[in-house]
């Protein structure tokens, strides 16, 4: 059914747009935390906190994206296959860079596997999708994984440094349980939508006001994780120390992703297979790359 007239504002950024916009936040988010560790800035520089809170908008991007494409990848197991092993790529990178005597990055202990977050999120969407309730309930060992990862990295902040064993810092989340949190309540969401329009038989199948209303629905969802996440960082402890470093406003930026996601029109556009593999490996690659740089200039 093609609407005539639509109540929406037009629907113009597709998949890719979203990809390239996470994928640059995302870049500038890595050189500002270059130029506070390895630069001649503080952390708590106030042009270095503004621009990094900015860049949070790239995680519920990346998130949102993940959630898309559990849904829509028709060979989940090649899909999560690419996802595991940049997981895994960047866990041997956490290892070496922290255990080999050269490197010594410390800092390493705490960054975490974006990878892992991704992985486990789009797990859990597809064993939700499952029409069996057996696969289903399968949803929860992700969900406790990403529990367990944000309770080790507080232990580990708790007994200063000390190994974890039962999640050591080299298979952790990068944002504890919100990544995770995140993707299944948008999936949620897009399915309550789906629910909600299928009582039209039909009518509005491939509409924008079908399409709107999943944004709607995901972008709820984002923001009800957020603030289930900001709340548990009010209240952590030493022992459930969460991701955002004792400024938990700073994460609720990433909100302001809501922007992007409201005017998404569930094309995919420009997907050409080295894009789609590309942007797996430029995670790896650009931060070779600002790493290099940074110790050229400034020394290591």
């Amino acid at each position: 059914m093609e609407e005539k007239k639509s109540l929406f504002p037009p629907l113009f950024i597709n998949s890719f747009v979203l990809k390239v916009v996470a994928l640059g936040l995302m870049t500038i988010d890595h050189i500002m935390a270059a130029l506070s560790i390895l630069g001649p800035f503080s952390s708590t520089n106030s042009t270095i906190i503004i621009i990094r809170g900015i860049c949070r908008l790239a995680y519920p991007l990346f998130c949102f994206m993940i959630v898309q494409g559990a849904i829509h990848t028709k060979r989940f197991s090649n899909y999560a296959l690419r996802l595991g092993i940049m997981a895994s790529v960047i866990s041997l990178g956490l290892i070496l860079g922290y255990y080999l005597p050269f490197l010594k990055l410390e800092q390493l202990r705490n960054q975490g596997i974006i990878f892992l977050d991704l992985l486990l999120g789009a797990v859990a969407i597809y064993c939700l999708k499952n029409k069996r309730w057996s696969i289903k309930l399968l949803a929860i060992l992700p969900v406790t994984y990403s529990v367990a990862s944000t309770f080790a990295r507080g232990l580990d902040c708790a007994v200063c440094g000390q190994d974890i064993w039962f999640v050591p810092f080299f298979m952790r989340t990068q944002y504890d349980f919100l990544g995770v949190l995140m993707m299944i309540l948008m999936y949620v969401g897009y399915e309550f939508s789906n629910y909600i329009f299928s009582k039209y038989n039909g009518a509005y199948e491939n509409t924008k006001t079908h399409q709107f209303s999943r944004n709607l629905s995901m972008v709820l969802a984002l923001i009800a994780a957020n603030l289930v996440f900001y709340v548990f960082q009010l209240n952590a402890t030493e022992i459930f120390n969460l991701y955002v470093d004792t400024i938990p406003d700073i994460q609720l930026l990433s909100t302001l992703a809501v922007i992007f996601i409201l005017f998404y029109n569930g094309k995919p556009g420009y997907n050409k297979i080295w894009f789609r593999h590309g942007s797996y490996l430029y995670y790896v690659v650009h931060l070779i790359i600002i790493f290099g740089i940074f110790v050229l200039i400034y020394g290591y």
